[in-house]
């Protein structure tokens, strides 16, 4: 399976040296990252995914509104929702993961 996301590197007037150690470290490391990443999209996501975010109105053609209501997830069901999809560096401290939510609230 490929596996593709993009990879954003910003200074932040950081010396080069320092960010690229921290964006060689991050890349090599990245499974484990993105099970702490998962670790905690489930834990401040999945009680407010099934509360209401997995209901919604979609708005027909005719400009009426059809409530949509997607069912309940446990934690592996959400998370296996999300795709990464890109990673931040930014200065020599700060990392950001960026996933798809594939249509998990409101249909977006």
């Amino acid at each position: 399976m490929e596996v593709k996301y993009y990879l954003n590197i910003d200074l932040d007037s950081a010396p080069k040296d320092l960010v690229l150690k921290l964006a060689e470290e991050v890349v090599f490391s990245i499974s484990s990252l993105q099970n702490k990443a998962a670790a905690i999209v489930s834990r401040d996501l999945l009680e407010t995914y099934n509360s209401g975010w997995n209901e919604y109105d979609e708005v027909q053609e005719d400009g009426s509104t059809k409530a949509v209501v997607n069912p309940k997830l446990d934690s592996n069901q959400l998370i296996s929702q999300f795709e990464l999809g890109s990673i931040s560096i930014c200065g020599a401290d700060c990392v950001e993961f960026w996933y798809k939510p594939n249509d998990l609230f409101w249909g977006a």
